[in-house]
């Protein structure tokens, strides 16, 4: 009987222990930020410490640490949901080792594109500045969200696009009219919208905007339109981590199509 506390752990996935850690990670490394025991330097991923050899640990932490709350819960909240699915699809093991390469490899493309667009007319808006701090899962879920993108294709998933247009109609808003008033519409908006993904009701769930797609078609949605917008205004996103993570994502989908095609076969007659 004293077992039992233990045994019901050993059936929790990945998955809830990588939330638990993310959310664990933003506040204890905020909370060491506020009091001035660590530096922003020391969490987050810099491309200029980066390219010059330092603070190379920060490529790790920096998949822990989120720039907001509201970063961390679009954050988890895509995990909860995408990664819970791909852990069964592929298993725990391949899942760690898939979440943590591509979160690695995003963030060395980061560095590395922030280092050809210092070069470029308008690079830091695409690629990321020199000294602009990254930080998030974002890259990682973006692995998780290639090799299912390679493993099921014409399987339809779910894109939340409510509050990520209103993220951006933030950013315009600061970049093209900054009052107040009109950011203070534009967050209860967002809190509006939300509060409608946790309802149980269909038709508030519409007014957060959820976009229907093949899985296939999920990557070039999240990414293109993004970059694009990325050449007119400068976007607090990660264009080129979030394209290093897809990569890893779709090439380890590959592998496992040459190595496993019956199998694959078998899932993708599943997952219609």
């Amino acid at each position: 009987m004293s077992q039992f506390p233990f045994s019901l752990f050993k059936h929790i996935g990945a998955t809830f222990w990588l939330i638990c850690a993310n959310v664990f990670f933003f506040f204890l490394f905020s909370f060491l930020i506020r009091l001035g025991i660590l530096d922003i330097g020391m969490i987050e991923a810099q491309p200029r410490a980066l390219l010059g050899g330092e603070h190379l640990w920060t490529i790790i932490t920096s998949m822990f640490m989120h720039q907001s709350f509201f970063h961390l819960f679009v954050n988890m909240f895509t995990l909860f949901f995408l990664g819970a699915f791909c852990e069964r699809i592929i298993g725990k093991r391949r899942f760690l080792s898939l979440y943590f390469i591509s979160g690695v490899v995003a963030v060395a493309f980061f560095a590395i594109g922030a280092g050809i667009g210092s070069s470029l007319p308008r690079g830091d808006w695409i690629f990321g500045g020199l000294d602009t701090y990254a930080a998030g899962a974002s890259g990682a879920l973006f692995g998780l969200l290639g090799v299912m993108a390679v493993l099921i294709p014409r399987h339809k998933i779910y894109l939340v696009a409510g509050p990520l247009l209103v993220f951006i109609a933030q950013v315009l808003v600061d970049e093209l009219y900054p009052v107040p008033f009109v950011q203070f519409l534009l967050n209860i908006l967002l809190l509006g919208m939300l509060v409608s993904m946790f309802t149980f009701n269909a038709r508030w769930q519409r007014y957060a905007l959820p976009l229907a797609l093949p899985l296939a078609w999920a990557p070039v949605v999240a990414i293109v339109p993004l970059v694009i917008i990325s050449f007119f205004f400068p976007l607090p996103i990660g264009n080129t981590a979030h394209f290093g993570g897809l990569v890893v994502g779709l090439l380890y989908g590959f592998i496992l199509r040459l190595y496993y095609p019956n199998k694959i076969a078998l899932l993708r007659k599943f997952f219609k």
